[in-house]
């Protein structure tokens, strides 16, 4: 197989994905947007699902990498929440399709694969930032009269709307400065506080 035809292809289907959305993903789409007929896709890919998969995968070795560089901060656990959204928005701003990826309910109805991958990716995402409340709870740094699953949808779920709207808004205000200062606001809310 042609790794450098495939990787085009890919580029061209996040294309797509980014300027049009999943639903305009086609071989199609794809094929003439690359002034291609569509057999010559086909010739690499059997479907529009096997493209997925491999985009997915892609997004998955991203993530990782994200949250390898969070787990290298040696700091409090504070400091690895604000890293957190740091690494996040910085890959969202630098790799824009990803959101529509791993946010979008179009890509839970093509395959079980698909579903179980993305899912996949955001249970590692999900625990990871759930160890980094529970170490802050066992700390004092992070309010503990909440569980920790809780806490990790009060700290996420407006950041991911702030992330959402960016994006669908044409990300036309800088999303680190604008995470950093919702996450300063979730912080006044979730610090702890001790019992007097």
């Amino acid at each position: 197989m042609d790794i450098s035809r495939k990787q085009q292809i890919v580029e061209k289907a996040l294309h797509i994905i980014l300027n049009k959305g999943i639903s305009s993903l086609t071989i199609k789409n794809i094929a003439k947007s690359m002034g291609f007929v569509e057999s010559a896709v086909y010739k690499h890919y059997p479907s529009k699902i096997a493209i997925l998969k491999d985009i997915i995968s892609y997004v998955s070795i991203e993530c990782e990498q994200v949250l390898l560089r969070i787990d290298l901060v040696k700091k409090d656990e504070k400091d690895k929440l604000y890293c957190y959204v740091s690494e996040w928005s910085s890959l969202y701003t630098a790799k824009p399709y990803i959101i529509p990826i791993l946010f979008s309910k179009e890509l839970f109805k093509f395959s079980t694969d698909i579903t179980d991958k993305i899912q996949q990716i955001l249970n590692i995402q999900y625990n990871f930032l759930n160890k980094i409340i529970e170490s802050g709870q066992n700390n004092n740094i992070f309010i503990d009269t909440i569980e920790v699953n809780h806490l990790r949808l009060i700290i996420t779920s407006p950041w991911v709307l702030l992330i959402d709207n960016w994006f669908y808004l044409g990300r036309n205000f800088p999303l680190y400065e604008a995470s950093k200062q919702l996450i300063d606001e979730i912080m006044k809310l979730v610090k702890y506080r001790p019992c007097s």
